[in-house]
């Protein structure tokens, strides 16, 4: 029950975050892309053609109920109704139910409950039960095999059960590692962060970690400078290491902005990433040669107070090499991996899940009858 709780939870965490999007992942219509009317479209399509497959079988027999189990935002509930007297949805999302009863209050023939366990309904109740891409997410095969045998017992003699389970799981998904480290992130209590995440706010936000990440990692090159150069982290030193921050950051900032301005005026991310970073390379290498070379007469000071100096010299000069490089190189290469990859999603920030990725458009469940 533990385990079905915290699934639960995923679900409505999911269902605050993009109910849509987590119902069908059209990979175009991440983060409130999805329109209402090609959403519902997209499900009267689905069971147009699941009716078609049973019409081939002789089934069902009657077309009074009807039984969308996992059923979401109720995308398939009311397509279902349109061909059963009655449509019920059963979701173990409680958000979801409450979102799919306030989508579907003009269709009267829709209801829609919430379940964790055996089904609130008696032995012989549907003519049609339609479960597809749902049961692979139950947490536990006993929980599936539990799931099935339920589904077998509601569903009246003549009637069709139609549901799916993959043959075979990657090893990526079966480690589910995102929707692991979102579990991490709740039980501490950060669950806010991984909602946060489908807005622009938080992007904005990892737009100025990645500015900063060169100029953390140059902090750390420099105390391999004061060892090679056998000094210490003195007062000194620290002082070295605002003056690197601010050198690091500002190259950051410059070739950030380049990248954007071409983003706004259309490029896809890679081209934008190439020609920002191009050209943007003279007046990064400028900036840093003048502070670098600006600091070398106090790196090889020798006269009074040259104790004082060095040090700080020493953390600048050490910095920006190692600061300028990663501005160059890698920030480049993070700002494509962040937000390229929404590139293919028709969106401007980068894709990331509280969860493994759902319920896809396309599939082709095979239809199963029970006598």
């Amino acid at each position: 029950m533990t385990r079905l709780r915290r699934h639960r939870q995923d679900w409505d965490d999911l269902a605050s975050l993009d109910p849509y999007w987590s119902v069908l992942t059209e990979p175009s219509k991440r983060f409130g892309g999805w329109d209402r009317d090609e959403f519902l479209r997209s499900g009267q399509t689905e069971i147009e053609g699941l009716m078609v497959a049973a019409r081939e079988l002789g089934l069902p027999q009657a077309h009074e109920a009807a039984l969308d189990f996992g059923c979401g935002l109720g995308r398939l509930t009311r397509a279902l109704a349109r061909h059963f007297g009655q449509a019920w949805g059963v979701d173990i999302s409680a958000r979801m139910v409450e979102q799919a009863r306030e989508l579907h209050r003009d269709v009267p023939n829709c209801t829609f409950e919430t379940t964790d366990g055996p089904l609130a309904f008696p032995d012989a109740r549907f003519d049609l039960i339609y479960s597809v891409l749902v049961l692979q997410h139950l947490p536990a095969r006993a929980a599936i095999r539990s799931a099935v045998r339920e589904l077998v017992r509601v569903l009246r003699p003549g009637g069709l059960l139609c549901f799916q389970v993959p043959s075979r799981l990657p090893l990526r998904r079966r480690w589910q590692l995102r929707r692991r480290l979102y579990g991490v992130l709740r039980a501490a209590g950060l669950g806010h962060l991984s909602k946060s995440l489908g807005t622009d706010a938080a992007w904005e936000k990892l737009l100025a970690a990645l500015t900063t990440e060169p100029a953390l990692r140059g902090m750390g090159t420099t105390l391999a400078a004061l060892w090679l150069r056998g000094m210490n982290l003195n007062l000194s030193a620290s002082v070295g290491f605002i003056a690197l921050f601010g050198v690091a950051m500002l190259n950051g900032v410059v070739l950030v902005s380049s990248i954007n301005q071409l983003r706004a005026a259309g490029e896809r991310t890679y081209d934008a990433v190439l020609g920002g970073a191009m050209r943007r390379l003279r007046p990064v290498l400028m900036t840093a040669a003048v502070a670098g070379f600006g600091f070398i007469p106090m790196a090889i000071a020798t006269s009074t107070g040259a104790e004082v100096q060095r040090p700080l010299a020493s953390v600048v000069i050490g910095g920006l090499i190692s600061s300028t490089a990663l501005t160059l190189i890698l920030l480049p290469v993070l700002y494509e991996w962040a937000f390229g990859r929404h590139d293919a999603a028709g969106g401007d920030a980068f894709q990331a899940s509280s969860a493994e990725p759902t319920r896809p458009y396309n599939h082709d469940p095979k239809p199963t009858t029970a006598r």
